[in-house]
Formats: structure tokens, C-alpha cells, sequence
């Protein structure tokens, strides 16, 4: 039997997706970059592997960000186990950013689920108001500690000139300017972002460290691990309105002093598609 031609498979697999609707985002750029005789030798392998999953009917969407059970749509809506739960702006859903937000989304769902409410966008919208969530992640927490140890973390936010707040997130342990700038998640926010506001090296980094645990081993706290910073996702604004956060210290600085900004800087465009979004496929295949 001959072997099918490169436009012969994405007919297949456009077809047997309802024509591209059960693909991911992804999976539909890549069909279609196909279809246009876009693809390198890796590409045109990652399309062949595409092809037979669709053919033999094990195909799965992947999921979005690698958090389990989350999905988006080609219109940007997010999905919890197949049920709408969120919708993410296609120039920021690939960030670590909105990693971060998925994760959390997560773990909300998985929490309504647990107490036989089944999640929906309309329930999800009191993600940061779920006091009885947080207590239940300040509580996994706790267990982690057996209460006797203590963790370590770091808050950093963005803000511009006008204050207004463009991310947030966390790195384990006691982190310095350095650490920071060398984080993934600021790289990340550097890229995206900073072409962003109307003069480059208008973004204020803001960075609290806080330790959570034993008042005993406070000298002694380690930096959190992954599960654990997992959980102060979801319950670091519930520890630090009840005061349960011990801070350790404070820093400030300047986008514009990072000396290794030339290279992250990209050229921003507001209509960029998803080619860009996911350039580190891009570029390889």
C-alpha cells in the first residue's frame, strides 16, 4: 500500500477532529502549517505521530500548560475535565503567568470537585474569595510540616510607573535580585510584557520574602518544595490577611537595570498568533 501524502494526512486528521475542533491549539497550527508545506524533517515526524494517534482513534487532547485535566479551546476557553471553567487571552496563555493561574484553577476545581460541586466558570469566579479553599491548602500545608519545620518563599510583583499590578508570582526560598532575574517566571514576563508599556524599563519588581511555620524553627526554615509552594499558590493571600506569614525581607528594583535585558527583548505584536505564542515548537519543527 503507497504511503499517504503529507496533504492526504491532514485531510485524515482534519476529518476524523470534526475538522480541526477536537485538536488543541497546537495540533491545529501544526495541521495547518502541513497543509502549507511549512514543516522541517522533525515537524513533518511530530504530524506523522499526529496522524496515527487520529487514525487509530487514541488521539487526546494534551493538556494545556501540562496541568492535568485542564484543556483550552482554538477561542481561548479553558476546561476542567471537559467542563468550561475559565477564559485566557491567546497573547498571554502561554506564559508562565497564566501556568501559574491554570495551576491554582486546578486545584480549585479539584477541591469543588471533592465536595460534589461540579466546577463551572460561574463557580470559579470565587477562586480568590474561597476562604474555606485556602484553609483546606493551609492545612495540606501544615501536614507537609508535621509542625516542626518551616519554609521559605518569595512573593515578586510586577507593577508599572502608574502602580498598576501586570503578574505576580513565587520562587522557593529566600530569593535575592539576582535569583529573581534569573528566574524563569521573570524571564518569561520580561519577553511578553515588557514591549508592552510605553517606554521599556518602566516595570517596578517588588520582592517580599515570608516564612510560614514553626515559630521554633523560623531560623531554620528551608526553602519550600514544589508540592509545598503548590499549596502557598493557593493560601498565601489567606496566610498573610491572618497575619501567619512572617516577612524576611524586602527589595525593590528597576526593569530597566537589568544588565542581561538585551537578551530577552522580542518585538511585540498585538496581533500575534499562535506561531509566536509557541515558538519554542516553531522554531523546531
Amino acid at each position: 500500500m503507497a504511503e499517504l501524502s503529507t496533504i492526504d494526512k491532514v485531510l485524515v486528521i482534519i476529518r476524523n477532529t470534526q475538522d480541526g475542533d477536537l485538536l488543541s491549539p497546537f495540533h491545529l497550527k501544526l495541521t495547518e502549517d502541513a497543509a502549507n508545506g511549512f514543516l522541517n524533517e522533525k515537524g513533518l515526524a511530530v504530524l506523522d505521530e499526529l496522524y496515527e494517534q487520529v487514525a487509530n482513534g487514541s488521539y487526546q487532547k494534551p493538556y494545556h500548560h501540562g496541568v492535568e485535566f485542564m484543556t483550552q479551546d482554538h477561542d481561548g476557553y479553558i476546561y476542567f475535565k471537559d467542563k468550561h471553567v475559565e477564559h485566557y487571552s491567546f497573547w498571554w496563555t502561554y506564559s508562565l503567568d497564566a501556568k501559574n493561574s491554570l495551576l491554582r484553577l486546578q486545584q480549585y476545581c479539584l477541591y469543588l470537585e471533592s465536595k460534589g460541586v461540579e466546577p463551572s466558570s460561574a463557580k470559579a469566579m470565587f477562586i480568590g474569595f474561597d476562604n474555606d479553599f485556602a484553609e483546606y491548602k493551609k492545612q495540606k500545608l501544615d501536614s507537609l510540616l508535621s509542625g516542626n519545620a518551616a519554609v521559605s518563599f518569595t512573593e515578586v510583583t510586577a507593577k508599572t510607573a502608574d502602580g498598576n499590578k501586570e503578574v505576580t508570582f513565587c520562587l522557593s526560598g529566600n530569593a535575592d535580585e539576582q535569583a529573581v532575574k534569573m528566574s524563569d517566571d521573570y524571564k518569561d514576563f520580561i519577553e511578553r510584557n515588557e514591549k508592552r508599556v510605553c517606554e521599556p524599563g518602566k516595570h517596578i519588581f517588588e520582592a517580599h520574602a515570608y516564612i510560614y511555620g514553626s515559630l521554633s524553627a523560623l531560623g531554620e526554615a528551608r526553602p519550600a518544595s514544589g508540592e509545598e509552594m503548590t499549596l502557598l499558590l493557593c493560601c498565601s493571600d489567606y496566610l498573610k490577611e491572618n497575619a501567619l506569614l512572617a516577612e524576611s525581607a524586602y527589595f525593590q528594583f528597576n526593569s530597566r537595570d537589568n544588565a542581561a535585558e538585551q537578551d530577552f527583548e522580542v518585538d511585540f505584536d498585538e496581533s500575534f498568533d499562535l506561531s509566536e505564542q509557541e515558538d519554542e515548537y516553531d522554531e523546531e519543527i
